[in-house]
């Protein structure tokens, strides 16, 4: 995803281990999620039916859609195990008091 637009998104300080924001980026929705002090971030879309991930549960390094309870690796994308369907997921920097997004 290199050479994309990078985007700052400020992260609400602390913004540790299990915090979730929803973020508005260029027309699109992105949860940044803290894994266990990894920064992902992933479309706020479930790849299953479109619904909202935001509310669900975080469970290790996966988030369960609230929805339908399907369950996303935020690593990947990934939903439901290998050659399940794919939620788009972004590569994420920290700065000083929030994050770069490249889309």
């Amino acid at each position: 995803m290199s050479g994309g637009l990078q985007v700052r998104v400020e992260l609400p300080q602390p913004f540790g281990p299990g915090a979730i924001k929803l973020a508005f980026v260029d027309g699109r929705q992105i949860l940044i999620v803290n894994v266990e002090g990894t920064l992902r971030a992933i479309e706020n879309s479930c790849p299953h039916a479109g619904a909202s991930l935001f509310g669900g549960k975080l469970i290790g390094g996966k988030l369960r859609c609230p929805s339908h309870g399907l369950l996303i690796d935020l690593a990947t994308g990934c939903a439901g195990g290998e050659g399940g369907p794919q939620a788009q997921v972004y590569s994420i920097e920290l700065v000083e008091g929030g994050v770069l997004l490249t889309l």
